[in-house]
């Protein structure tokens, strides 16, 4: 049977007379511990911790006489002393001013701390917006694939009926889709988009979409028509066209 040494209380020190050190298992440090497994003596005053052997490192000694970042040096680079790219040099790296010692916990001054903070808030209100004008223009064009009948907004996107994408992306000399869906909405929605989920939209491109397939004579309009019926948006009479894959 295997019994569990008990920890100590918290924070408890070592119960050798004059040790200082906080107790690790049976009341003892991790020192004291490991000389009662050797049957060393106890009492004996326990050396004072070695520091790094590297020229103006104060860190304790972990190994080959130096602290654990030298040693790691040493292990990746064969070499101590080796100042890796990127290691921190106690300034900003935004304006590099020298960091007062207060500055603990970040490598950035206090100006510079709230312009990042400031920057990163203006990030997250920007991908809010845009999150919130996708999904305008989502719920203007039925908010479901007029293929497949998709509604999961994620797998949605805007879709140029007339397969003339690409030409229209040239003359708003814009690329994104914020950018597309800005130009939307200030246009009034205008007719000759719909809504496809991306895997219609990727197989209208290529050939047709095998949904149009399977149904034979039914087309994308007559979808499209039912969605716009359903949501209450006005269709684009160019969609009710015979579909030229039936």
């Amino acid at each position: 049977m295997i019994f569990a040494m008990p920890h100590p209380p918290k924070n408890a020190t070592c119960s050798v007379d004059g040790c200082v050190r906080t107790a690790d298992s049976g009341d003892v440090c991790v020192a004291h511990r490991q000389r009662a497994s050797r049957g060393s003596d106890m009492s004996a005053p326990l050396p004072p911790k070695a520091t790094c052997s590297i020229d103006g490192c104060v860190r304790t000694s972990v190994a080959r006489g130096w602290c654990l970042m030298h040693w790691k040096r040493w292990r990746k680079h064969n070499d101590p002393t080796v100042c890796t790219v990127g290691l921190w040099d106690g300034t900003c790296p935004r304006c590099g001013d020298c960091l007062p010692p207060e500055r603990t916990g970040t490598h950035y001054c206090k100006k510079c701390t709230v312009v990042n903070r400031v920057r990163e808030n203006s990030r997250r209100a920007m991908n809010r917006f845009n999150r919130e004008l996708r999904r305008e223009v989502l719920l203007a064009y039925g908010n479901v694939c007029a293929c497949c009948g998709e509604k999961e907004e994620i797998f949605l996107a805007i879709d140029h009926v007339n397969n003339d994408g690409a030409e229209h992306r040239r003359e708003l000399r814009g690329v994104s889709s914020a950018f597309f869906y800005r130009w939307l909405k200030k246009n009034g929605f205008p007719p000759g988009f719909q809504t496809l989920c991306h895997n219609c939209n990727w197989a209208k491109s290529r050939g047709g979409c095998p949904h149009q397939r399977q149904h034979g004579a039914v087309a994308i309009p007559t979808l499209a028509a039912e969605v716009a019926v359903d949501t209450g948006v006005p269709n684009d009479p160019t969609l009710d066209e015979e579909d030229p894959l039936s």
